[in-house]
């Protein structure tokens, strides 16, 4: 029974609901705290008393399904031997009064273990109130993956941000990553060193697609060419397969191998590459050095990752 802590510690959430009677709510709310507050000290004997004799817990994803008191009491107790430092979150999106002694409540909860990790479920709970006092009756729970903002999906590209040079290339471009204002894309501005040929010059975008569900990155050239790409990762080497327009129409297409090595450098390698359908010979891999600041820019001859066609 994998989340049956985490659909409870929602309860402790102060809520907006439709009521009976304001007696009936203020009650209501005073047993869910109780009982949250008996889960944080992992008192299992006093949070199965908290459930119905004939209760039952349905988990949706698996098809386990617990019933009764005496049932709930193991799980509990075997729940807070494995995880002692078990730490819980939630909202309560809405709560019903069917009847005066009958109440549906509907959220969401976070479970938070050691280590700061935590899954996102969401619940349905029906509670009866029998003999004066409120109880679990049935209660089910489904898992929903936490959302993640366009800043949290790039997070793992964030070893790029800063100027790479590559100190064996003959013609000296330099890449220089940044963040957007509001943390949703990574920009990448290049440009040939010198700065006399223009056509090498160009900006790099990289996001999150939402609805593709994928890292992508559009890039734009001084030259009138334009490409897109799709990021992907393999153990340690990210994968981008680009797709180019090229100023003279024809089009280009290629995969980039980008790994991160022990010494902090950026070994970059295109391969597959094609122009107009004819394949392009391999130019070997490069090795990239982030640079200190810009003053070291005046005194290499470096050129960015991959070329300037991504």
């Amino acid at each position: 029974m994998s989340r049956l802590p985490s659909l409870l510690a929602s309860l402790l959430i102060v809520f907006n609901t439709h009521v009976v009677h304001a007696d009936d709510e203020a009650e209501l709310r005073t047993f869910l705290e109780s009982y949250v507050q008996a889960f944080n000290q992992h008192d299992a004997d006093a949070i199965s008393q908290m459930w119905g004799e004939q209760a039952r817990f349905l988990d949706r994803d698996s098809g386990e399904q617990v019933d009764g008191r005496d049932a709930l009491h193991k799980d509990f107790s075997k729940t807070f031997e494995e995880r002692p430092d078990l730490q819980l979150t939630g909202t309560v999106d809405s709560v019903r009064f069917l009847t005066p002694s009958i109440a549906n409540v509907e959220g969401r909860t976070t479970t938070i273990f050691g280590e700061g990790i935590a899954s996102e479920s969401s619940f349905s709970a029906i509670l009866k109130k029998e003999e004066e006092a409120w109880l679990f009756d049935t209660v089910s729970e489904w898992s929903t993956p936490i959302a993640l903002g366009a800043a949290d999906r790039l997070g793992e590209l964030e070893f790029l941000i800063g100027t790479w040079v590559d100190s064996a290339a003959e013609t000296p471009i330099v890449s220089t990553f940044r963040w957007s204002p509001n943390g949703s894309f990574l920009i990448r501005s290049f440009h040939l060193q010198d700065g006399e040929d223009f056509a090498r010059q160009g900006t790099q975008i990289i996001g999150w697609d939402p609805r593709s569900l994928e890292i992508r990155s559009w890039s734009f050239h001084a030259d009138g060419s334009f490409g897109d790409g799709v990021w992907s990762r393999n153990g340690e080497t990210w994968m981008i397969k680009s797709t180019q327009t090229l100023s003279d129409g024809n089009a280009a297409s290629g995969t980039y191998l980008m790994t991160l090595q022990n010494d902090g450098t950026l070994r970059v390698e295109l391969v597959g590459h094609e122009i107009a359908g004819e394949p392009i010979p391999a130019s070997g891999s490069s090795t990239l050095s982030r640079l200190a600041d810009d003053s070291e820019l005046s005194t290499t001859n470096e050129v960015e990752a991959g070329g300037d066609n991504q």
